[in-house]
């Protein structure tokens, strides 16, 4: 393992309510073919239209994120994460209002999106700041992100259904249902993570008084961390790249799975389904840690992202983008938890670096949609399988120092724990 104390158990609650706020966060980037396909066929918008009104969601996410880098540490992390969910539950219902207004509709849905991002924004940072107080850092964020994949594989998979019994509202009455379920499971669960770091600190002053020489590694392995310096923004550009690229071709998935000669219902379940492969991918940082580092995991997931991504946008037949779809969810759903567990080893006790790389890999998710509106929206995708395969690959030696970095701090942590 990776991760300091492995086998303590959590503060009681963090892992139920930091996984809630979690879920609730992070309907405005993962159902992006959701609102993509919605906006394009249920509302007439085009290709380009859809992808700009995706991308105000997640640029008001990566707005919020890095507004609260440096201050989440003192925040009620509860009180954020309930402020996001009325917001982004009130601008979801606004949309589905909007569809019977008729033409015209783009800068209304501007301001829904832009608001759902917001919201989601203050829920999603808050939910994972939580789990940077977790013990097991790659546990926490394995578990955060295997119920992501349940969440998305639901609403994917029941997604076309919902849209044939009643068109654009009831898929928005859905998510606003499970945002209000994980509103419940917040307030119920997650504890004062304030409360967590003085606890911690209280034990670090114990170590450090008792044993210099583990209080000196740990100065050693695990320095003050300076936002800006090169590691955390090494980690937070691999976040940013490999966001930016998936993010390029999961929001016209359904499109190229037409242009691959699938059904539009089939895609739409394939989609979904798709998901579960991720399942393996999350906990990969966690069951794998033990034997292989974080810094080869890395690099292997990303690898296997840009390959899909090329099979996906080069090669438009069902086999490839199949396999090409299984391999992008695999390798981003292995890489994303373990870049949040390197983001809370380096910067324990504070979710900053959390929130940072989250503002990053926000920004990166917002410029995929733009960017695939008009490289992928339309026939010739042979362009925009490059551009994103290509930005895909750079992110695979950007994850090496810091994993690294991370490894470090985490064995010092876990001797701090053991003195």
């Amino acid at each position: 393992m990776t991760s300091a104390d492995a086998g303590r158990p959590e503060p009681k609650g963090l892992l139920v309510g930091g996984i809630a706020a979690g879920v609730a966060g992070v309907m405005a980037d993962l159902l992006s073919p959701i609102y993509a396909t919605s906006f394009h066929k249920g509302f007439g918008l085009s290709n380009t239209q859809a992808g700009l009104l995706v991308s105000a969601a997640l640029g008001a996410m990566a707005v919020v994120e890095f507004g609260l880098a440096h201050s989440i540490g003192n925040r009620n992390l509860k009180r954020i994460a309930t402020y996001g969910i009325v917001i982004s539950s009130v601008a979801l219902l606004y949309i589905s209002d909007v569809s019977h207004r008729g033409p015209g509709t783009f800068w209304p849905l501007l301001i829904g999106m832009t608001a759902v991002g917001l919201g989601c924004g203050l829920t999603f940072v808050a939910g994972n700041a939580a789990l940077s107080y977790a013990y097991n850092s790659e546990r926490a964020f394995g578990l955060l992100t295997f119920w992501y994949m349940i969440f998305v594989f639901v609403m994917m998979t029941t997604n076309p259904s919902l849209r044939q019994m009643y068109p654009i509202v009831l898929p928005y009455a859905a998510m606003v249902a499970v945002q209000l379920i994980c509103l419940v499971l917040i307030w119920w669960r997650l504890p004062d993570t304030r409360k967590i770091a003085a606890q911690h600190a209280a034990r670090a002053h114990d170590v450090e008084g008792s044993d210099p020489g583990i209080d000196r590694e740990v100065r050693r392995d695990h320095p003050a961390l300076k936002l800006f310096s090169a590691v955390p923004i090494l980690l937070s550009l691999a976040a940013s790249l490999s966001a930016l690229a998936l993010a390029g071709v999961w929001t016209f998935a359904e499109d190229l799975g037409e242009t691959a000669g699938l059904s539009a219902q089939l895609t739409a379940s394939f989609l979904g389904f798709s998901q579960l492969i991720g399942l393996l991918g999350t906990m990969a940082p966690w069951l794998l840690g033990r034997w292989i580092s974080r810094a080869v995991l890395g690099i292997v997931s990303f690898l296997l992202v840009a390959a899909g991504i090329f099979l996906v946008a080069l090669l438009h037949q069902p086999t490839a983008y199949i396999v090409g779809n299984l391999a992008m969810n695999l390798g981003y759903w292995a890489a994303m938890p373990l870049m949040l567990s390197v983001a809370a080893d380096l910067d324990r006790d504070s979710g900053r670096l959390v929130a940072f790389m989250l503002g990053m890999s926000s920004i990166g998710l917002a410029i995929g949609p733009s960017l695939a509106g008009p490289l992928l929206g339309g026939q010739d995708t042979t362009l925009g399988g490059w551009v994103f395969g290509l930005i895909g690959l750079l992110a695979a030696p950007c994850i090496v120092v810091p994993a690294m970095a991370g490894d470090r701090a985490a064995q010092a942590l876990r001797d701090q724990e053991a003195a």
